[in-house]
């Protein structure tokens, strides 16, 4: 699985399964880190620049036009929490 990554073009590109990504990225954050009193997700989420180079670019490229759509305004939420 893949959240995304840098595109033929050089643009950022959501990958195939990125709203699965994100929704396990948020269960094991909460998990984890809220249940076990634990940072450790959020040590390996900054480690992997997680939030600079992937959820960042993900709000960027929603605009509230895309918002209709019922995929990506998932994908809009799925980030943001």
């Amino acid at each position: 699985m893949q959240l995304g990554g840098i595109g033929d073009d050089g643009s950022y590109a959501l990958g195939d399964d990125a709203l699965v990504c994100l929704k396990d990225l948020r269960k094991w954050l909460k998990f984890a880190d809220g249940q076990l009193n634990r940072r450790d997700v959020a040590r390996c989420m900054a480690e992997a620049n997680l939030v600079k180079g992937d959820l960042l670019e993900i709000l960027a490229k929603t605009s509230p036009r895309v918002l209709e759509q019922p995929l990506k305004h998932k994908l809009a939420v799925a980030t943001r929490n």
